[in-house]
């Protein structure tokens, strides 16, 4: 494949991922990219980061769970974050600037 410029290839590497039919490795080897650059760009993705999100939310209702007496206020406002972050999730699949 021969993308010329960074942002084609940043481009092609997100559609690459989201199709979900290569590795990162295989992505970055298929762009003629570093790992380290397929790396960065993959935790730039908006489905990577609303997972990164959810998973620090689900942690710190963990943690808030332990005392919950004291906490039921601030698990009630999490699990409402949580539930709105998974609908952003599933809307994720469609992302119109990807589309040419």
């Amino acid at each position: 494949m021969n993308i010329k410029s960074k942002s084609d290839q940043c481009k092609e590497f997100t559609r690459l991922m989201l199709t979900g039919n290569c590795t990162q490795k295989e992505a970055a080897r298929q762009l003629g990219i570093a790992e380290s650059t397929a790396c960065r760009w993959m935790k730039d993705l908006p489905v990577t980061q609303y997972f990164s999100v959810r998973k620090r939310l689900i942690a710190e209702l963990n943690q808030l769970s332990k005392d919950y007496t004291n906490n039921a206020d601030n698990i009630s406002r999490l699990m409402a974050d949580i539930e709105k972050l998974d609908g952003l999730i599933r809307k994720a699949k469609f992302i119109p600037h990807l589309q040419n």
